[in-house]
């Protein structure tokens, strides 16, 4: 870009001046309440009427009011939420300076957040963090994210625009019961505005000293007396890491994002219709192996990522306690390589639930839900599918009942869902959870739940062939192999958490989980040497020098707390502190590896600091350290430890009353790290400055 070099000498200058202004200037008015950030901070997702959800104040936001919906599948205050939740708004978001989805996520307690290089994060709660975090289930607006090709989320097709996000609700632990399996160590549901509060036109724009671009644009607009629609464009370049010893790591990225949504909203009925397409182009450095050549070619592999999704969601009320939700949705995924593999996933999936009081003590959910994936592997290089081409269906039905056991003070919820899937069959997920309420401000609660992870279909029936890291006289490369034998990953945990307005101003939120892991699907390998090498079978020539194949393995336990702090001592200031520790036995640690995960570090901490100087301008910081992580490699060649790391962002906000707002944001300023192995990546983010203009009418 022409304007990097100006752009870096004046992030240099901001991010002095910032630091300073935090550190001496007077504190300053309220800026929220002029700049309409408190307006539509808890918009409904499909199935919730706005009106129910956009009358939170600034202040309850703070504390035990918050609305969530993923705990419990409606609508309730975080007080009444039987598990451990955090919700980050659309305030957070603004004042979070992120980019990129991923990112934001680091502000929740409990979770760890990895940039393995500049398209791919490693994300995770809880414990067993990999590039493809098989453990974690990502839904938007109830579309589930999880790939069940390979068990995980690539979270660049995930590239939405921020701006229209109303929250994000994360809950770490199991959520099974409800939401079915691969929902172990949390479920990350990305809620979307109703289109009715994302009316007329929002554009911004913004460039960065990392080689980062973007443009936005969106209008809303109104059809009729109940319906209202909204349309986006979106497009982004990223630039690339570096590497270690300072070179470009060759890993930008592209992204290019359009779609529509529609909420109508008749007196007893929601309706929502939606859809998205993105076309990625991800650059890899490194090297592609022929597995039926024995070769390898270097170079930049450019992927082409392309994905469509088309969503509706109809909700009738038939009164305020009793409810039926209907969802239908298509996703469509296309990946392609220059050396020619292909890889096409089609997922359709129908849910129907209903919700009902059975009597003034009983309060019943129940659904029903069908999937079917489809997938076509033409990997003709490296990988091999046997077969090739699958349609394969998962069927699930769920029950739960919430008893009031004293009214307005103790609750239990029991529920369970019985799911029958393609590669184990069927599959049990209970739960029991008990919440007690001794008052307005005080909230405890305790669960014991089991949830299970399914075999990916890559763990089930996929070769993939990779090249020796040695020299020798004969043609010799590593396999890894499918297992179409394995059970599916059996894990019984037990939560406690405690809620409590300290103050009007200052809330807290502390859990506690021990968690065992059973039949941990791990990787295995077996070495030969010269000159037993044994040959392996057509369409491949040369021999074996390693082999591995999953297998399932006594998992051990993850135990931990995790607390977090809202405080707001003035109006015109917001503060935030998160602070996990994690613990585990000598069992899982010699369980989790590169493949499955790896073990939580023991430390993470997060703060947030946002301060209106002025109703005008408004300056945010934020720090997120992360302790040493251990990593384990069953092939002996990359154990060893990620170093502890500091993710330091600054910058401020300025509104005009005209609609236009300009930002500007030093990014990683704590300097150059890696946050991941370098068996996944060798990529460092760099420090960045980026400027942002954004108007709304």
């Amino acid at each position: 870009m022409g304007n990097n070099n100006r752009l870096k000498m004046t992030g240099r200058v901001l991010t002095l001046a910032l630091s300073a202004v935090l550190g001496i200037l007077p504190l300053g008015r309220v800026w929220a309440q002029e700049s309409g950030l408190g307006n539509g901070a808890m918009a409904s997702q499909p199935g919730q009427t706005a009106q129910d959800l956009t009358n939170l104040s600034l202040e309850s936001l703070a504390g035990l009011n918050v609305v969530v919906t993923s705990s419990a599948k409606k609508a309730e205050s975080l007080r009444d939420a039987t598990s451990a939740i955090f919700v980050i708004t659309q305030e957070d978001i603004q004042r979070s300076g992120a980019l990129h989805l991923a990112d934001l996520l680091r502000m929740v307690p409990g979770l760890l957040v990895s940039r393995v290089d500049g398209s791919q994060w490693a994300i995770t709660a809880r414990g067993f963090n990999s590039l493809y975090n098989n453990k974690m289930l990502v839904l938007v607006d109830g579309r589930s994210a999880y790939q069940t090709d390979f068990g995980g989320v690539n979270w660049d097709e995930l590239d939405l625009m921020l701006g229209d996000i109303d929250r994000i609700e994360v809950i770490r632990g199991p959520g099974g019961t409800l939401w079915g399996s691969n929902a172990v160590n949390g479920i990350i549901n990305i809620i979307t505005k109703d289109s009715k509060i994302s009316q007329g036109v929002y554009a911004t724009s913004l460039t960065g000293s990392n080689g980062v671009d973007m443009a936005a644009l969106r209008y809303g607009g109104k059809l009729g007396e109940d319906l209202f629609y909204r349309l986006y464009a979106k497009t982004e370049d990223q630039g690339p890491f570096q590497e270690s010893d300072a070179s470009n790591a060759q890993d930008n990225w592209t992204s290019q994002r359009a779609g529509f949504r529609m909420d109508w909203h008749p007196e007893k009925d929601d309706l929502t219709l939606e859809g998205d397409y993105q076309l990625g182009n991800i650059y890899v450095p490194g090297g592609d192996f022929n597995a039926s050549t024995l070769q390898t070619v270097f170079g930049v592999d450019d992927t082409v990522d392309r994905d469509a999704d088309i969503l509706a969601h109809w909700t009738h009320h038939f009164s305020e306690s009793s409810d039926a939700e209907l969802l239908l949705y298509y996703d469509h995924i296309y990946l392609s390589v220059p050396t020619g593999q292909n890889t096409l996933l089609d997922t359709l999936d129908a849910e129907l639930q209903n919700r009902f009081l059975l009597n003034d003590w009983n309060e019943v959910t129940w659904g029903l839900d069908v999937r079917n994936v489809s997938d076509d592997y033409n990997t003709p290089t490296s990988s091999y599918y046997n077969p090739e081409q699958a349609s394969l269906s998962t069927y699930g039905a769920f029950l739960q009942d919430k008893l009031t056991l004293v009214p307005d003070r103790l609750y239990l919820t029991a529920g369970t869902k019985l799911e029958n899937n393609p590669y184990t069959g069927y599959e049990w997920q209970p739960t029991g959870r008990l919440l007690w309420t001794p008052d307005k401000t005080n909230s405890l609660w305790a669960a014991v739940s089991r949830t299970v992870r399914v075999p990916s279909r890559s763990e089930d029936d996929v070769t993939f062939y990779l090249a020796a890291p040695v020299t020798t006289p004969s043609a010799l490369y590593l396999a890894l192999q499918g297992n179409p034998n394995l059970k599916v990953e059996d894990i019984v945990a037990y939560e406690a958490g405690y809620r409590t307005n300290l103050t009007p101003q200052l809330a807290l939120d502390l859990a506690g989980f021990c968690d065992r892991y059973y039949s941990v699907i791990t990787t295995g390998f077996t070495f030969f040497s010269y000159p037993n090498y044994p040959p392996t079978p057509q369409p491949i020539n040369g021999n074996f020098l390693g082999l591995g194949q999953a297998t399932n393995a006594d998992g051990g336990v993850i135990y931990g707390a995790e607390l977090s702090l809202k405080w707001d001592p003035l109006d015109s200031v917001q503060a935030a502190l998160a602070y996990t520790y994690n613990g585990y036995d000598s069992t899982l640690n010699s369980v989790s590896n590169i493949f499955s995960g790896d073990p939580p570090p023991h430390n993470i901490v997060d703060g947030r600091l946002s301060w209106a100087v002025t109703p005008q301008l408004r300056l945010n910081t934020s720090l997120y350290w992360v302790d040493a992580s251990f990593i384990n490699d069953p092939m002996g060649q990359f154990n060893g430890v990620v170093q502890p790391y500091a993710v330091w962002d600054l910058g401020m906000t300025w509104k005009s009353g005209a609609g236009w707002e300009v930002s500007v944001w030093g990014q990683d300023l704590e300097g150059t790290h890696a946050e991941a192995s370098s068996f996944l990546d060798d990529s460092q983010p760099v420090p960045a400055v980026y400027g942002q203009l954004t108007a709304r009418y």
